[in-house]
């Protein structure tokens, strides 16, 4: 399911920062192997997910103005506004 919100967020930075994330955590040497480890491994990614989340809420809107310009701006809030509905 989360593969699928990165292909609808059409964020490509946020999709190759989140494969690189996954892949470094993917290994089997760098699993965590204690309850600490895996409540340390936990939280960070819930921190990691709000700051990501707040990001996006100013930076999503300034990339499609970027792109396309006062349209791309109205089009990047809408898409904000929708998801936070």
């Amino acid at each position: 399911m989360n593969n699928n919100l990165v292909l609808l967020a059409s964020d490509e930075v946020f999709a190759d920062t989140r494969r690189a994330y996954q892949k470094q955590h993917d290994s089997s040497e760098t699993r965590p192997r204690t309850i600490e480890g895996l409540l340390s491994l936990a939280g960070g990614c819930i921190v990691r997910g709000v700051q990501s989340g707040a990001a996006g809420i100013v930076e999503q809107p300034a990339m499609y103005a970027q792109r396309h310009g006062y349209g791309g701006l109205i089009k990047g809030t809408m898409i904000i506004v929708t998801m936070i509905s």
